[in-house]
């Protein structure tokens, strides 16, 4: 008994050591994620910061870790960022990542790239272009809200949901393209895009579902 106590109690204290683990190195603060095998997110940024150029790896204290997440938060509010560098060893994009990243004005996402928190983008307000990869399968809520966005690339083969307000307020997006492996548009996902004029449905699916205010306070719309 007294030896699975001892091992109880090691593993929680490594727990709370692995949780504390942070570390800054330049701009960009590191949370440690995984030891083995060793892992980091983008957890805080400078916010000064006008570049970010996240590298695939660091070295803290002799140990080599594999950048793989950009944390909830990370760079919201560095005003002054106007581009940031993603490497294929990023997998996730955390909630409000980079909110209100006002002057921000583009952002290609690997294929690495699984998932895009909601909000991740909002408020973003010069950011005019953004690519996404087949790697992802849902827009989550509000993640591009107010962004002025020409045209979206939503990848015929990745996207399948796009969540309650995604594009809300992307007020230069005049045009978008709808794959056929999209089956569910939530509520306000293209509400208030006063330019949006035409929607193109590629073969739409018949489990397609497009909620009723999905276009609520948009421009002129034709459908095809």
């Amino acid at each position: 008994m007294k030896k699975i106590l001892f091992f109880v109690c090691t593993l929680l204290c490594a727990n709370v050591l692995l949780a504390q683990t942070t570390f800054w190195i330049g701009d960009l603060q590191y949370e440690v994620t995984s030891t083995n095998p060793a892992k980091v997110e983008v957890n805080d940024a400078n916010e000064s910061i006008t570049t970010a150029n996240i590298p695939e790896t660091v070295n803290y204290e002799g140990t080599t870790y594999s950048v793989t997440s950009i944390g909830n938060g990370a760079f919201s509010y560095c005003l002054n960022l106007t581009s940031v560098d993603i490497p294929n060893s990023i997998t996730s994009i955390g909630d409000n990542a980079f909110y209100g990243c006002k002057s921000l004005t583009s952002v290609t996402i690997p294929n690495s790239v699984i998932y895009i928190g909601e909000m991740a983008f909002s408020f973003c307000f010069k950011l005019t272009s953004i690519t996404l990869p087949n790697s992802i399968t849902t827009i989550e809520v509000a993640t591009f809200q107010c962004c002025p966005i020409d045209n979206p690339n939503i990848s015929p083969d990745g996207v399948t949901y796009i969540g309650e307000g995604a594009f809300r307020g992307c007020s230069r997006l005049d045009f978008i393209n709808i794959p056929s492996n999209v089956t569910y548009i939530d509520s306000y996902a293209f509400s208030m895009c006063s330019n949006l004029r035409y929607v193109n449905f590629e073969n739409p699916s018949d489990d397609l579902v497009i909620n009723s205010n999905a276009f609520f306070n948009s421009g002129g719309i034709g459908n095809e």
